[in-house]
């Protein structure tokens, strides 16, 4: 067996040299204080490197960048308060690392990028500030991945963790995160929190996390449905309650408006039809207009074309008048007037839309007629209508199909909101064809997902009045 010789320095201040194999190094536990690496640089067949439990205050791994076969790297429970990941983006082979329970508060892992068959990464027990995972996005094998300030409770063979003062600071405070960029790994399993962690997440993909976690409560449906990207295997009900939708304008000011927009036109493009109103939902919310949230179709194409540089509120202004464009053509072509508000449109001086859309909602009602079979009511195209959508959503009425006894309490509603219920027996007779108006995503926003139940009129900015 081939071996190399390292030296080591250990806590009593006592120089010594350890000889270990060249493929699979163990040095856990046994009190290192420094230890040079340089040795490695020849190690072409170095697979496994275990430094966790020492006294490390730093560690160069330059020398690593030539160990192309490097698959698990562990320097946990240690005395480390940076890291430099650079070398790791020559090890095309690395598959684990693991940084836990230091005192790391800068983190940069781009250099993980390069990592492509990399697997499982544990950040946690660290005072990271403000980590960025938007690199990882690349990391197509990425299955687990641990974060939270938290420590692990003092293991016999981690002699020297916790570091002192980081163990009480760590539970204290509460980490931050932005999980968007973990939307695209389709191998994603887990994402194990470890300590007090808020879940941050881009207004665009916040109604896409939501289905996913109303999926995990309710996993039995009538027919299998296709896996629509992103999958978020990892989005458990957990996760879902722990994450909250950051606005556009606070983003801005802390990222830089040119930045925010990069990251939009990159999450925007890479969402699934099957998942295009609930983005776009999300998108319009994020930036007060969420009273416009009612476009069905590619998100994409609310973004500005021009560029904004660093002004936000002409971003902002340019993609209200995209949305408003956007609803206007819908209208034309009798597409959905689902959460548009008509109110709004008026204030902000766009009376003739205004009007298209009552009497458009006026002919929805109008063509909506409710197929009965065996006892049971298909409300789901008076759903998809906005005046029947409100008038449901008054009487706290979720269900898609309803006893034929019940629907009487619908009409009597209906009625007093001045419309009359038609009913037909769906035998030789097909619906009123109001979901034929209306894409899959938004099909599924309102009658699968049912989202329209978390969504708010309110917007974090009303639109001035016109007068």
């Amino acid at each position: 067996m081939d071996t190399v010789t390292l030296a080591t320095l250990h806590g009593n201040n006592e120089v010594s040299s350890v000889q270990v194999p060249t493929d699979r190094i163990y040095l856990g536990g046994v009190g290192i204080a420094r230890v040079d690496l340089s040795p490695l640089a020849g190690c072409q067949d170095l697979e496994l490197l275990w430094l966790y439990g020492n006294c490390l205050n730093t560690v160069d791994l330059e020398p690593l960048r030539h160990c192309p076969r490097l698959q698990s790297l562990s320097l946990r429970g240690n005395r480390l308060d940076s890291i430099d990941l650079r070398p790791l983006s020559h090890c095309a082979s690395l598959e684990e690392l693991d940084l836990s329970d230091n005192g790391i508060t800068t983190l940069d892992v781009t250099p993980l990028t390069q990592c492509s068959r990399v697997r499982q990464l544990d950040f946690s027990g660290n005072p990271i500030d403000n980590l960025n995972l938007y690199p990882l996005q690349d990391c197509k094998q990425l299955s687990r991945i641990i974060v939270g300030r938290m420590q692990r409770e003092k293991d016999q063979t981690d002699s020297c963790f916790p570091r002192v003062g980081h163990e009480s600071d760590n539970r204290a405070k509460t980490e931050t995160l932005d999980v968007s960029p973990l939307f695209w790994l389709d191998t994603l399993a887990h994402v194990e929190l470890r300590g007090d962690v808020q879940l941050r997440v881009d207004p665009a993909l916040k109604y896409i996390a939501a289905a996913k976690a109303l999926q995990m409560r309710d996993p039995i449906t009538s027919a299998p449905r296709a896996i629509i990207p992103p999958v978020l295997r990892w989005m458990t009900c957990v996760h879902h309650s722990k994450l909250t939708a950051y606005d556009y304008e606070s983003e801005a000011k802390r990222a830089g408006t040119g930045q925010l927009r990069k990251r939009l036109d990159a999450i925007l493009s890479r969402v699934a039809p099957g998942h295009w109103f609930h983005a776009q939902k999300g998108l319009l919310e994020g930036f007060g207009l969420g009273y416009l949230s009612g476009y069905d179709g590619d998100p994409t194409l609310l973004i500005p074309a021009e560029d904004c540089g660093s002004d936000f509120s002409k971003l902002k202004e340019s993609l209200l008048q995209r949305a408003i464009g956007m609803i206007r053509s819908q209208v034309k072509r009798m597409g959905p007037t689902l959460f548009i508000d008509v109110q709004a449109l008026l204030a902000l001086g766009e009376p003739e839309l205004a009007d298209r859309i009552i009497h458009l909602r006026q002919e929805e009602m109008e063509s909506v007629v409710i197929p009965l079979d065996r006892g049971q009511a298909d409300i789901s195209d008076l759903k998809l209508t906005s005046y029947g959508h409100s008038v449901l959503s008054a009487l706290g009425e979720g269900r898609s199909r309803i006893p034929v006894a019940d629907l009487d309490r619908v009409a009597h509603a209906l009625a007093d909101a001045g419309f009359r219920l038609k009913t037909r027996e769906r035998r030789g007779i097909g619906g009123s064809g109001a979901k034929s108006r209306v894409t899959r995503s938004l099909f599924d926003f309102v009658l699968v997902d049912r989202l329209d139940t978390l969504t708010v009129n309110a917007s974090l900015t009303e639109p001035k009045s016109s007068e």
